[in-house]
């Protein structure tokens, strides 16, 4: 790709940071109930190795069901009744016509991670309010869910971060802000690294940037996440 290219790319990315105008009035993760708040974990969790529609459509269904907590809390059969109608929720259901529509691609696993990171979070007195709270630094906060949730790394576990407007300076480093970085001559990472020490690495490599251009850390990577997706799916049809 030329510098001409590289330079447009780059300002794309500068013009859409700037019609994120409302980016700061987001609600916080204190204004959330507890319910919300566990429910936009759980979101995470569903987008761990599966596309963003898949993970969307996944939510959805658990929503839909009233699934995103159990109804009761602390029973054994309950949390196991859970369980099975989340499997059931993201396994897909039948058309009119007997179809199976298309479905999550790990129902079972990922209803076993929901329920384990809940069990996990509820160890602690105050659950993931408290976690929230007891951190220190955004970084901290990061570690300690990784620490307690199932089914996430460091990219979805800062996602559930921005998602709840905890933290501005954690970066979601998916495949769309990736190829950005490589694009620049940021990082040479196709995929999202698992090891916390080389994600944090890549991250203040994309901090440095947003600091050059002005742009918050998490205005950024939104703004590459809009445009690299506009872009390839202006190639691809552009291809067919």
């Amino acid at each position: 790709m030329n510098s001409d290219h590289l330079e447009r790319l780059g300002r794309a990315v500068e013009a859409v940071s700037t019609e994120l105008d409302d980016w700061g009035l987001r609600p916080t993760w204190r204004d959330l109930n507890d319910e919300n708040l566990f429910g936009a974990l759980v979101g995470c969790i569903l987008g761990s190795q599966v596309s963003f529609s898949m993970s969307v459509q996944a939510f959805e269904n658990l929503h839909a069901e009233h699934l995103l907590t159990p109804r009761q809390r602390g029973r054994r059969e309950s949390l196991d009744h859970w369980e099975a109608a989340m499997v059931a929720a993201l396994a897909g259901k039948r058309s009119p016509h007997g179809h199976r529509l298309p479905g999550y691609r790990f129902p079972s696993r990922a209803a076993s991670h929901v329920r384990r990171t809940l069990e996990s979070l509820n160890q602690e007195e105050g659950g993931l309010r408290s976690l929230l709270d007891q951190a220190t630094t955004s970084r901290d906060v990061r570690r300690r869910l990784l620490d307690r949730a199932y089914g996430i790394g460091p990219k979805q576990s800062s996602l559930f971060l921005r998602n709840i407007g905890y933290s501005s300076d954690v970066a979601v480093l998916d495949t769309h802000v990736l190829t950005f970085m490589r694009l620049m001559g940021l990082c040479d990472e196709v995929r999202s690294p698992s090891s916390l020490r080389q994600y944090e690495r890549i991250e203040e490599r994309l901090s440095a940037f947003a600091l050059g251009r002005g742009i918050g850390l998490d205005r950024l990577d939104v703004s590459v996440w809009i445009v690299m997706r506009a872009s390839e799916s202006s190639k691809a049809t552009n291809a067919s």
